[in-house]
């Protein structure tokens, strides 16, 4: 999930770069950001339907294989016209993984651990924040975006290959049915549930996608200070990722799920009211 969330945030680290070497504005470039978003929120439901049926060592080792091909892919694009077809096939591969991971690791856990086990995994998209993003991020300022994404390519191979070594056979959660997609959409809580998600992770990639650009034009940032910022970013999502994983089976999903949202909510107010007196 590291790889995956490496995978994903390459275009927000290595955006300078790209609009530059593709001939494009940055509107344009963060265009394959939404791309990303929009295949992801509809690949990740449409495929659990279709390919639940699949032993999750095949289905997640194959997963990062096609991960691998597409960001290599996208390394040999030669312009948007033909990358942005090739990215959005890429990125149906963390539309399956990331999901599929939670819910194995959930499947191979006792009960009491489940928690534990889910936000385990997604611990991999914080540490993505931490080090693969800047890591991506100073690679696409001092090589090139085409090289980032290659790094990405080289990382999903090898972890195709760790998954297929140690994920055993015959791991099969219960798949979702016509019937249980019925009962979540006409489910209020489930519903809401997604609406917060969706909102919470629009307002973060909205403005973690555009800030390399923003840093570089308005303060005119270096490759390292850059790389350094989205760091200081991605080590204060994982530090709060740790901490939720030992808390979360104590005090329950939905206490700690309000916590943080509140949490942020009072940040972006206290940064609201600052901007107005401080613009």
């Amino acid at each position: 999930n590291f790889v995956i969330g490496c995978g994903v945030m390459v275009v927000g680290g290595t955006l300078n770069d790209l609009t530059r070497d593709l001939n494009i504005s940055v509107t344009t470039g963060g265009q394959l950001l939404a791309i990303a978003a929009v295949m992801m929120g509809v690949g990740a439901p449409v495929l659990a339907w279709l390919i639940g049926h699949i032993d999750r060592r095949t289905l997640l080792t194959w997963t990062m294989v096609w991960y691998a091909g597409g960001h290599l892919l996208c390394a040999a694009m030669p312009d948007y016209a033909w990358l942005w077809p090739v990215r959005a096939m890429t990125v149906l591969s963390a539309a399956v993984f990331t999901p599929q991971a939670a819910a194995t690791a959930g499947f191979m856990s006792t009960p009491a651990h489940r928690g534990r086990a889910i936000t385990f995994v997604f611990m991999g998209w914080s540490m993505a924040s931490v080090a693969g993003m800047p890591m991506t991020a100073w690679v696409g300022e001092r090589a090139g975006w085409r090289v980032a994404m290659v790094l990405v390519g080289v990382g999903a191979l090898a972890s195709a290959w760790l998954v297929r070594r140690h994920l055993p056979h015959g791991v099969r959660p219960p798949a979702l049915s016509l019937r249980s997609w019925r009962k979540v959409l006409r489910s209020p809580l489930l519903m809401a549930v997604v609406l917060v998600t969706a909102c919470q992770s629009a307002g973060q990639f909205t403005v973690l996608g555009y800030t390399a650009p923003y840093y570089k034009q308005v303060f005119g940032a270096s490759p390292e200070q850059i790389s350094l910022m989205f760091a200081w970013f991605g080590a204060l999502a994982l530090a709060g990722n740790v901490v939720l994983n030992r808390v979360v089976d104590r005090v329950g999903a939905a206490p700690a799920v309000t916590l943080t949202l509140a949490g942020q909510l009072r940040i972006q107010a206290h940064q609201a009211v600052a901007d107005e007196l401080h613009p």
